[in-house]
């Protein structure tokens, strides 16, 4: 069997498996004529045509061939940015509704209506921000060919929705991965501001992206707002601009920038003396990171914004500590808890457990936190909860269950038709359980109106979908068994969660598929197939020996349809 080389990196394959189709004997040698690949990657070949998680290398031919209908897994989303009734939503995906729109898409709220940002992007949105008519991304990617305005684009562009191109921001940060991004006009001067992390400046040759960095863009070019001898353990998660003072903010797991004065999780910039100063008190325990954070009316709190993340305590000045509970108000002059905080009960052991806070979003009197939480303050709550900052409580939420097992990752304020703010957000729903999650069927993406919550995106066949990934693949005749991490075949058509069978036409579900599974190693025993991976919802705790990450052997009985448990080991014995 001969194989071109393949470059991993180039083609961004995570993991390998491969299958061989049926072999031909000629004379004394046998040849293979088809071999599918499977893994986690995107091949793009001449022509512009791809290949997604599974492929076939034609050994007569010497070329790839994609396998149609391609399974097709749940996307990401990671940041909402709205702009009046114009919702522009980012993250890791290929389509949302049947419509072609990589990792970014624009939602009218009031039509119901999608549209794309001319192909979008190859790779990860992480940020987006909107300013006038003109919409800005930033993450780890590359623009789609066809959209190549002027220049090339390395992980940070705007898109004008006017004149619907692409600008580059001269060349953008290449080799860096950016987590959070701002933007503000002052002037009529346009700044961008970006974190994340770039190659270190004193590597040489091809260096990852390990060495974290916050950079401004302006009419002039690039700037830096973090000197090279910044702690490389820092991480900044995130960088907001206070629409009421102009002042930026940076957020996240540091104690010094550039060697200044400590700064402990959240600093704010001085333009006069470039560089980052403290925010009165500090959070200053070990082990703290803000994750978001967003500013209030001066109407309603004057010089006063809530931030979130994982924050357990601080010190305040005179040395006593506050307990934070993952959420912080500045009041003007000094840091306090907002409403006790949020706080999480783990399902499984009815214990506390890892709470945090990954979104801040403040409307008038009403500040929405989202993440991962079964609590707020003294009442129940559901990965979501509103805090009135008038009455000094948290406000109970209708039918918030549907977000039992969904982390809140991004949310911001649009309007509905008669021109009244209404929140939308977004999460992926998971089963969580202690010291694992498994990702399930779809990304939630939802709307907050007249105190209800209504799912945008209902079914997931029309949800926000990716390129599927393939762990295993087995060969029993003329079919290829194939496993990993997908819900759909290519066509939108019928669900096949996790593992599904290729005839060489068409895919096929065995059964009702696996929910949540995470496959990672086929077998065929006559009509059996076995199956291994991580499978939710079957999982098993044996409480003397602790609730981990498990590995559950399953048997899908063809002539039965039907699966039947096997056999549970624990992953760690393997």
């Amino acid at each position: 069997m001969r194989l071109p080389h393949m470059c991993i990196g180039e083609f961004g394959i995570f993991s390998l498996t491969i299958a061989v189709w049926a072999g031909l004997c000629f004379g004394n040698q046998t040849m293979v004529p088809n071999v599918y690949v499977g893994g986690d990657f995107t091949m793009y070949l001449s022509g512009g045509a791809s290949i997604n998680g599974i492929g076939s290398w034609d050994n007569v031919h010497q070329k790839w061939n994609s396998v149609p209908n391609s399974p097709k897994s749940v996307g990401m989303l990671n940041a909402i940015a709205a702009n009046g009734s114009k919702l522009y939503i980012g993250g890791q995906f290929n389509e949302v509704h049947k419509l072609k729109a990589n990792s970014i898409v624009s939602y009218d709220t009031v039509s119901h209506t999608w549209g794309s940002l001319c192909d979008g992007v190859l790779g990860t949105i992480s940020a987006v921000a909107v300013l006038g008519d003109v919409v800005y991304i930033a993450g780890n990617f590359q623009l789609v060919p066809e959209c190549e305005s002027s220049g090339h684009v390395n992980n940070v562009a705007s898109f004008n929705v006017v004149t619907r191109t692409w600008d580059h921001l001269d060349s953008g940060l290449p080799g860096a991965i950016v987590d959070s991004l701002a933007v503000q006009s002052v002037a009529n001067s346009t700044y961008v501001y970006l974190t994340g992390l770039k190659p270190d400046p004193k590597c040489t040759g091809l260096c990852p992206p390990t060495f974290p960095f916050i950079s401004f863009h302006d009419a002039a070019g690039w700037h830096d707002m973090a000197s090279s001898d910044t702690d490389p353990s820092n991480r900044y998660t995130v960088i907001a601009v206070n629409p009421y003072t102009e002042q930026v903010y940076v957020g996240g797991s540091f104690r010094f920038i550039g060697g200044h004065a400590p700064l402990f999780n959240l600093a704010l910039w001085s333009p006069n003396l470039a560089q980052w100063t403290t925010v009165q008190s500090i959070f200053n325990f070990p082990g703290n990171t803000v994750y978001d954070m967003d500013f209030i009316d001066p109407a309603i709190c004057a010089d006063c914004m809530v931030v979130g993340g994982y924050l357990q305590d601080y010190y305040g000045p005179n040395g006593t500590m506050t307990i934070l509970n993952n959420l912080a108000l500045y009041n003007g002059s000094s840091w306090v808890p907002l409403g006790s905080g949020v706080t999480h009960v783990s399902p499984d052991l009815c214990v506390a457990d890892t709470a945090y806070v990954k979104e801040v979003n403040v409307m008038g009197e009403l500040v929405f936190v989202g993440g991962r939480f079964s609590r707020a303050g003294d009442l129940e709550s559901n990965n979501v909860a509103f805090f009135n900052l008038t009455s000094q409580d948290w406000v109970m939420l209708a039918n918030d269950t549907r977000f039992f097992n969904t982390i809140i990752y991004t949310a911001d304020f649009g309007v509905d038709p008669n021109g009244n703010p209404e929140l939308f957000v977004a999460g992926q729903e998971q089963l969580t359980f202690t010291y694992t999650e498994f990702t399930v069927d779809m990304v939630i993406f939802s709307r907050f109106r007249d105190n209800v919550w209504m799912d945008e995106i209902a079914n997931p066949l029309e949800g926000f979908l990716a390129p599927g990934s393939i762990f295993a693949l087995a060969q029993n005749g003329t079919d290829i068994f194939v496993g990993g991490k997908f819900i759909t075949d290519g066509s939108n058509q019928q669900l096949i969660r996790n593992i599904a069978k290729w005839d060489g036409d068409t895919w096929s579900p065995l059964g009702n598929g696996l929910l949540g599974a995470n496959i990672r190693t086929l077998a065929i025993r006559g009509d059996t197939v076995f199956v291994g991976g991580q499978v939710a919802r079957l999982r098993v705790c044996v409480p003397s020996i602790g609730c981990g990450c498990t590995i559950q052997v399953q048997m899908p009985q063809p002539r039965r349809t039907a699966w039947i448990k096997h056999q549970c080991f624990r992953c760690n014995l393997f």
